[in-house]
């Protein structure tokens, strides 16, 4: 093989890790701390636990639980700009509590909570907490659970703010799907059980295109509406 050969050959297995790294998906089974040290990530609680996590740069995160009581802690320092996707599935009472603290000034964190509750209570308790004297903090959270068949949802978000100079919002929705957006799919010719599915996969997926990742959550949709 000649000098050029060679350089595609190597150009294209680093290609080939990088697109491995990037469907890596690692599994939550026990208590732990944890540091994300890669941009985008992608997580699944197999169990219930306790985990923490240190954020010094700019991260990805997508995290996936199949209905186990979390306890989820983000620790933000340096130029930490935290995104997190939690995604949930739950056919019982579920509990998530989850804290994101800013530890330095100047951090940035975006909290996106979307559950689905089948039966019983899915429970979201989020916090956000930036202390006095970090300045120029944005502290983040958008929660949603949507409810079929006797699910419930209660979301409590909080945000624990010392210092003026900060941006922090929060929403919070629970409630069922949109009765407008089946029916406009329906007038698509795509039946109402489809029409769910498809709703719920977008809700639950997000912007992920992690394969692994997305067929996890799509299987155990599928298995919760059918």
């Amino acid at each position: 093989m000649d000098t050029l050969g060679k350089m595609k050959e190597a150009k294209k297995m680093m290609e080939n890790k990088i697109k491995q790294e990037e469907q890596k998906v690692t599994l939550l089974t026990k208590e732990t701390k944890l540091a994300l040290d890669r941009k985008e990530n992608y997580l699944i609680a197999e169990e219930d636990g306790k985990y923490s996590f240190s954020i010094k740069d700019k991260t990805l995160l997508y995290l996936f639980n199949k209905g186990h009581n979390l306890d989820l802690t983000f620790s933000l320092s340096e130029k930490a700009d935290f995104t997190l996707s939690f995604a949930c599935i739950s056919d019982h009472d579920c509990k998530v509590n989850l804290r994101v603290y800013h530890e330095t000034s100047h951090t940035k964190s975006e909290v996106s909570c979307h559950g689905l509750s089948t039966n019983q209570t899915l429970t979201f308790a989020i916090e956000g907490y930036v202390p006095k004297y970090k300045k120029g903090c944005i502290c983040n959270q958008k929660s949603m659970i949507h409810n079929l068949k006797k699910g419930k949802g209660e979301i409590d978000p909080d945000l624990y703010i010392e210092e003026f100079d900060v941006t922090a919002n929060h929403s919070a929705f629970v409630g069922p799907l949109e009765e407008e957006k089946i029916f406009y799919l329906n007038t698509k010719g795509i039946p109402t059980k489809m029409a769910t599915q498809l709703l719920l996969k977008s809700f639950l997926l997000g912007t992920s295109q992690n394969q692994i990742y997305n067929q996890e959550i799509e299987r155990d949709l599928e298995k919760t509406i059918y």
